[in-house]
């Protein structure tokens, strides 16, 4: 707690600073909308990555599927994004 004016003063000043950091910083993440459609096809496209390393037997981490069938559920992802798109343009207009 502030024992004087000064001390008041430069407590404001740190938590108006602090917070106006916090503000930008939120701002910041809800204006990144460049991913936006994108999403579903980069992570098919890590996913086809994962299993051709694991496919030539380079180990990766935490990634423990058979190459065909991390290459059938990319193609599925990719697919079913269309086929959502395609319909949401029928029912929309």
């Amino acid at each position: 707690m502030a024992r004087n004016l000064k001390d008041a003063l430069i407590e404001m000043a740190a938590h108006r600073f602090i917070m106006g950091k916090i503000n930008e910083l939120r701002k910041g993440v809800s204006t990144m909308h460049f991913l936006t459609g994108y999403k579903t096809y980069i992570v098919a496209v890590i996913l086809v990555i994962l299993a051709a390393l694991s496919a030539i037997g380079i180990p990766v981490p935490g990634f423990d599927m058979e190459p065909g069938a991390a290459v059938t559920m990319a193609l599925g992802l990719v697919f079913s994004r269309n086929g959502a798109k395609t319909e949401a343009k029928k029912i929309g207009g």
